[in-house]
């Protein structure tokens, strides 16, 4: 597939910059909640056992190119909450080690740009967790690429992994290729995956309009149903 080679057009890109491309990483020893906004480098996180946090991250610089690389130790738990508003491509990675918990919320709200994102969960050791819930709108001509994947791996016995990929079509021009991917290498497991792509219908855009709402504040409105998402808990 045309996007398949894109991706991989990019992760040379990656590769080839990796030396001089800026690092930062995060370690927590400590429970507690962060904000993370407008850094535009690869990142990396490290949540040390019996642990919990919380992270809000907003993504906003077009043309990145960046990564977040998690580890969560034993026993720990990460809520990630991720707004990402403009990117060229971004990858998460994220390994969960035994009886550790990985939810993850991703919005995206991507105009006018081709975005790929890929997040991906690998379940290393028994009971660790992974909820993985990705939605975003694309218009103006976007084209977006969101490939959600769990990787159980066979020491994880009675891991559990879910994950949903929701993609929501503005306008007849843009496009999103959404690809849920499980890789089971473990039988004492539970998993689930689900994907959609859908359009705003011209008959609830009618029923808006009826209403005296303008098209701008239609797409306002679905947006800020989305953002709600993420910000329910802040």
């Amino acid at each position: 597939m045309a996007h398949i080679r894109e991706i991989n057009k990019i992760q040379k890109i990656l590769e080839k910059n990796k030396s001089v491309q800026e690092n930062k990483t995060y370690k927590f020893d400590t429970n507690q909640k962060l904000k993370l906004e407008d850094i535009n480098c690869d990142l990396k996180i490290i949540i040390k056992e019996n642990i919990k946090v919380e992270i809000t991250q907003i993504i906003e610089e077009k043309n990145s190119i960046n990564s977040l690389n998690i580890i969560l130790e034993k026993n720990s738990t990460l809520i990630l909450k991720q707004l990402i508003k403009a990117t060229r491509y971004y990858k998460i990675n994220t390994e969960v080690n035994e009886n550790a918990q990985f939810e993850q919320k991703l919005i995206y709200l991507i105009d006018n740009q081709e975005t790929f994102i890929e997040s991906k969960a690998i379940l290393k050791e028994k009971e660790s967790r992974a909820k993985m819930t990705i939605k975003g709108v694309a218009q103006n001509g976007a084209r977006v690429v969101c490939d959600g994947i769990i990787n159980i791996g066979k020491k994880a016995n009675k891991a559990q992994g879910s994950q949903e990929i929701r993609g929501l079509l503005m306008d007849s021009i843009s496009n999103i290729q959404n690809e849920p991917i499980l890789e089971i290498n473990n039988n004492e497991v539970i998993c689930s995956h689900s994907a959609s792509i859908a359009q705003v219908k011209d008959d609830i855009k009618f029923y808006m309009q009826s209403r005296g709402l303008n098209k701008q504040e239609i797409k306002t409105i679905i947006i800020e149903g989305l953002l709600g998402e993420i910000i329910a808990d802040e």
